[in-house]
């Protein structure tokens, strides 16, 4: 079998790039044929439209000798992946890591809406670019094999906002891997870097981080950007982390704080309090003083102590294996019917 990775331009701190790289390693594994075909910065400053018809030649040619193409986009490259299935008849899977509609909205009008509140409220709001994605996802989702989504949340979502019968989807958890060693904070520093996005509502954090500091000299923020394996690193050694993002569908963040055994804060509209719902503090983000609340309640010893053990408490795993074997299966039935 061979199977063509539709990705966008690679994150240091994640990304579809990324989560194709390391399942592209478990398929060679088990002797399947892999070829990434990936989004380019050329393509990014091409007109919308031009830049989808230059990406459908580049992915169409090496699909001619494949089985099937899992794009890991809705958008870039979902769209013109799909198209060239569809010329040539092969399969077409899609992964939705997040949503890049909403993420587009609230990164042009700094709107921080709720990604669960954005279709019902915001849709008078939208600009012509961002009807054309949402007729573009709804094409997208009509015609695609399989829907692979991180969460029963993302799907039922997604079901309500484009009117689609997703019969075609399916819930593919992250990786959730072995707890790894880390060592005692020094201090209380809170670490909340990501991509830099207005949605990760840094400057609100920032203020809180203000105030915090007259009241505690020993507290500190730590919003710095740095490649996965030093992010990793920094987490190990941390005496919290805290998520202000105004949604986060699957936040890797989150998942990389418990395997590390570190007290978290997260906001109350993700998919990823199904798994971890008892492990860390949801909040309510846009609520400026709930969460100065959250954040100020870790600096108790008894409540930090608390977390501690219900993350230590949580012993569910799932590494990459169990990830490429979730979509070996929605391949192999897709190649199979056909």
């Amino acid at each position: 079998m061979r199977v063509i990775f539709s990705t966008g331009l690679a994150h240091e701190m994640g990304g579809g790039a990324r989560y194709a790289a390391k399942l592209a390693e478990r398929f060679s594994e088990r002797g399947i044929k892999c070829t990434t075909v990936p989004y380019t910065r050329l393509e990014l400053a091409l007109p919308i439209g031009v830049r989808h018809v230059v990406y459908l030649f580049r992915v169409l040619l090496p699909l001619i000798g494949a089985d099937v193409v899992l794009a890991f986009d809705t958008w870039s490259v979902g769209i013109p992946s799909l198209i060239a299935a569809k010329i040539l008849g092969r399969p077409f899977i899609v992964r939705v890591g997040g949503d890049f509609l909403w993420e587009q909205y609230v990164e042009r009008t700094g709107d921080m809406v709720k990604l669960s509140e954005f279709y019902d409220t915001r849709r008078d709001k939208w600009n012509l670019k961002e009807r054309i994605v949402y007729r573009g996802t709804h094409f997208l989702l009509k015609h695609a094999d399989v829907l692979a989504c991180n969460s029963r949340w993302q799907i039922e979502l997604w079901r309500r906002v484009y009117d689609v019968p997703l019969t075609q989807a399916t819930v593919i958890e992250n990786e959730y891997p072995a707890r790894r060693p880390s060592t005692p904070p020094t201090e209380k520093n809170f670490v909340a870097a990501g991509r830099p996005m207005k949605l990760k509502q840094e400057g609100l954090l920032m203020q809180i981080f203000h105030e915090l500091v007259k009241k505690y000299d020993d507290v500190s923020l730590d919003l710095h950007a740095l490649p996965a394996d030093a992010h990793r690193a920094r987490i190990a050694s941390c005496y919290a982390v805290v998520l202000a993002s105004v949604s986060d569908v699957s936040p890797n963040v989150i998942i990389d704080a418990v395997l590390y055994g570190k007290p978290f804060i997260c906001t109350k509209d993700t998919g990823i309090s199904e798994r971890l719902g008892n492990t860390g503090i949801f909040v309510d983000t846009q609520d400026k003083e709930a969460l100065t609340r959250a954040i100020e309640s870790l600096l108790d010893p008894k409540v930090y102590a608390d977390i501690e053990r219900r993350i230590k408490a949580f012993t569910f795993t799932r590494d990459w294996n169990a990830v490429a074997d979730d979509f070996l299966k929605a391949i192999t039935t897709c190649v199979s019917s056909r």
